[in-house]
């Protein structure tokens, strides 16, 4: 179900998120090889708008099931 969905694709969502956020915390690498605090805030910022779009789309498909069903 649409549901069912939702939920991996969050749990996916935290995973990839929570791997940036390590990454992000790895002081060992080079200079040359960090990210910069822009990059890691638009990379932040880019996850942020993927997760609510994956919300407003996972509602859309809910929607459209419930409509279905009343018919």
């Amino acid at each position: 179900t649409a549901d069912i969905q939702m939920k991996n694709y969050d749990k996916q969502y935290n995973k990839e998120l929570n791997k940036m956020f390590i990454e992000r915390n790895q002081k060992s690498l080079p200079i040359e090889q960090q990210l910069t605090s822009i990059m890691l805030n638009l990379l932040e910022k880019r996850a942020d708008n993927k997760k609510e779009r994956i919300k407003c789309v996972n509602q859309f498909k809910i929607h459209c099931l419930h409509s279905n069903s009343n018919h």
